[in-house]
């Protein structure tokens, strides 16, 4: 039996070629028997369509599907490579960022540390100028003291000897004969 030849349509998308490959399987033997009537190959926009075996429309059809859904699956194939170049290229990012972080959080413990223990010093540095100053005050205080001190000594002396020079010296103690 042979089959009514097919008009070929114009279809966009794998959906549409799909289902004209599909709708030409489908369609019952009655559909095939039965004769085109126009014999101009016209459509009714009075555009010529081919006319084409079912079998050889299903053949391409199936043709240009497969090559559609080749060229989709390169097409995805380079997609899916250069998002896990992407990928690979974030998990560098990502870990690189870690290490930095971990550096950061070090440095900022090592400097809150630097920063209590300058406090610290800084504290211990006004508490030991307060002691230099203080020690400064008692030096003078003693110098002060010292001062005086060899002051009334000197005093003492020299009065000492005033009155040594004014009293008559004692007689030398004479020896006596026995």
């Amino acid at each position: 039996r042979e089959a009514k030849p097919k008009k070929l349509r114009q279809a966009e998308g794998q959906a549409d070629i799909l289902a004209g490959a599909l709708i030409g399987l489908e369609e019952s033997d009655d559909e095939y028997a039965e004769e085109d009537d126009d014999d101009d190959n016209d459509d009714e926009d009075g555009t010529e369509m081919i006319t084409v075996s079912t079998s050889e429309q299903t053949g391409m059809a199936s043709f240009a599907a497969h090559e559609q859904l080749t060229s989709k699956l390169k097409v995805a194939q380079v997609e899916c490579k250069a998002l896990r170049a992407s990928l690979r290229e974030s998990e560098k990012t990502r870990e690189k960022l870690l290490q930095e972080l971990v550096t950061e959080r070090g440095s900022k413990e090592k400097l809150d540390t630097l920063e209590s223990r300058v406090m610290e010093l800084e504290e211990d540095n006004r508490d030991k100028s307060l002691e230099i100053q203080g020690l400064q005050s008692d030096l003078v205080d003693v110098k002060d003291l010292y001062r005086n001190q060899l002051t009334v000594l000197l005093e003492e002396k020299a009065s000492t000897l005033a009155e040594a020079a004014k009293a008559p010296e004692p007689d030398p103690p004479t020896e006596t004969a026995e």
